[in-house]
């Protein structure tokens, strides 16, 4: 990009979340630095990706860091941790990136109910089931989100409850919540109660912010 002079032309850089804090040569380590001058021009965003480089895309190729013990990507997969789909909000918070790109929700939808196996992974870009009248009944089909997706909600419901807190006045301690939950994009945790720990922080925190605020003289 940078060799042919696009720099300029581009409005957004969406990075895989492997390649942001990773575990494997060229990327070991905290990356994110590399995009402050990208980030420094005008209207310019950094959005992140996960894909199934997070649990490897080939059963040729050899095991991804996640399945390495006390090591995990977030992940969307129906296999995976709970708490592996909840983790990518945050990791946006932790990098500044303001969007996430997912590049399909509905890969296959239309057998979703019997295999979702794609790119090696099960549920690899479906996070839809159809509801189909001769599935579940009525007369209307419709589209049901998978418990996937409303993880996936709770985790953009956290990132609010980040920014609330950073802008409330307290970006320190978000990022301290944040860092404390997640250290490296590799190790999101599979405890659920540890993000609602966190979440519950943060919540006081706003709080307490706002109480100071309004006693403020």
């Amino acid at each position: 990009m940078e060799a042919h002079g696009l720099l300029e032309e581009i409005d957004i850089l969406t990075v895989l979340v492997n390649f942001i804090d990773g575990t494997q040569p060229p990327y070991v380590g905290d990356q994110r630095p590399k995009y402050d001058d990208f980030l420094d021009l005008p209207h310019r965003e950094l959005w992140l990706y996960q894909s199934c480089a997070s649990h490897g895309c080939s059963p040729s190729e050899p095991p991804p860091p996640e399945n390495k013990p006390g090591q995990g990507w977030p992940s969307y997969m129906v296999d995976r941790s709970a708490a592996k789909a909840r983790g990518m909000q945050w990791l946006d918070f932790i990098n500044g990136a303001s969007g996430e790109l997912y590049y399909q929700t509905v890969g296959l939808l239309y057998t979703a109910w019997t295999t979702q196996f794609r790119f090696n992974g099960n549920g690899d870009g479906t996070l839809f089931y159809p509801g189909l009248p001769s599935i579940i009944g009525g007369t209307t089909e419709i589209p049901l989100p998978s418990i996937r997706m409303k993880l996936i909600r709770q985790g953009m419901q956290d990132y609010e409850w980040l920014k609330l807190v950073s802008d409330a006045g307290d970006p320190a301690y978000a990022r301290a919540v944040a860092r404390k939950l997640i250290p490296h994009a590799w190790a999101v945790p599979d405890d659920g109660e540890a993000f609602d720990r966190a979440r519950l922080q943060l919540i006081r925190r706003y709080l307490q912010l706002c109480r100071d605020r309004a006693t403020a003289p």
